[in-house]
Order: structure tokens, then sequence, then C-alpha cells
């Protein structure tokens, strides 16, 4: 996650101001508005589920939070770390994505108008085959928009999110980059709250 959020940065995404902590001592050396979300640094999937994301509301729960974290295991893998980011009060949780899909001779956008970590008991995402990065057509998305996100402006926000991924996939040799939970604060700003990137 750490490493998918700094590449999305680069492109342009908004991300939560956190930092990397290899150990508990660590999560305060850096003052951050409490609460903080105190996250498991993992490869495998579904680390929210098996309890890699603690909220701690004060600097000791997030060393105690750290503390716990780095001693599980989620799967084959133990944490080196944890991602200490401010808790998001959010809105709204969304779902975008850009993979390579053959079948779209090229990248895949997927969205839906709701994410988060049962993304897959929902409908299945909307799926704009764009193809080569250079095939990225904004009208198009917003054609496919239209039928399910009835907010203009937030369907701006998303194909202008859509257009930097493909182009990051592009330039990075990224076969999946996706963000999952993206999040829609009260203001109506979105920010990655979790990345996923898989490059070739």
């Amino acid at each position: 996650e750490y490493e998918g959020k700094c590449l999305l940065r680069e492109a342009g995404v908004t991300i939560p101001e956190g930092f990397l902590a290899r150990s508990a001592d660590s999560v305060t050396r850096r003052k951050l508005p409490y609460p903080v979300a105190v996250k498991a640094q993992v490869a495998s999937g579904s680390r929210g589920k098996a309890g890699g994301v603690i909220r701690a509301a004060t600097p000791a729960g997030a060393r105690s939070a750290a503390r716990r974290i780095l001693a599980m295991r989620f799967g084959d893998e133990r944490p080196a770390a944890v991602l200490v980011e401010p808790w998001l009060t959010i809105k709204r949780e969304l779902y975008l994505s850009v993979t390579v899909d053959p079948a779209a001779d090229g990248y895949l956008v997927l969205y839906a108008p709701r994410g988060g970590i049962d993304i897959e008991r929902g409908k299945p995402p909307l799926r704009y085959e764009v193809g080569p990065a250079r095939n990225f057509r904004a009208y198009r998305l917003r054609e496919l928009l239209r039928k399910i996100e009835p907010d203009p402006a937030l369907r701006e926000k998303v194909i202008s999110l859509a257009r930097r991924l493909v182009e990051l996939a592009s330039a990075r040799d990224c076969v999946t980059v996706e963000i999952n939970p993206l999040a829609q604060l009260e203001d109506g700003s979105l920010i990655a709250a979790d990345a996923k990137i898989v490059r070739d």
C-alpha cells in the first residue's frame, strides 16, 4: 500500500499524509491529528478483515496497535512495517481500478459506486475498455458513468482520476492499479484511502 500510494502521489492522485513505521516506538515520531489508522503493510489481501487495520485515538493506542500488528501473520507473511495515517471521515466509498485486459487489447477501467472490503458482493463494476493508453476518451467514460452516477461533479472527478491511472499504468508498466476504497469526503473531494499496484 505504501509503495502504491507513492506512485499514485507521483501521478497527481490525492493520498492521506501518512508515514511508514518499522517499530511500535516509531509510530509517534511524527505528529498527526488523532485518531489515526495503523495499517499492516503486506502484499496479501483481506488485511482489514484479518485485523490488520486498527483505529487508534491516542499515541499510546497507536503504539499498542503497531505492536499487535507487527506480531501478526497474514497468510505466510509477517509485516515488516505499518503505515500510520489520519483516520478519514468517509462520506462514501467508491472503487476505481485500471488493469491490463487481453480482451480490451490494452487497458480496462473498472468503476463501482460502492467500494470497500465487500466489493465482490455488489453489482459487477462498470467496464470501460480503453485499449492502448492513447485511446482514453473522457466522453466515452462519461457516457457510461451517467448510467450509474447521478452527480455530474463526481463523474468528472472520476474521469480525471481514471485518466491518471491509465497514464500511470502505461508509464510504469503496471498490470493493475487499484484504489479501494476511493473515499469521498464530506467536502466532496476524493482521496485514495487504500492502494494496490502490481507492476510487470
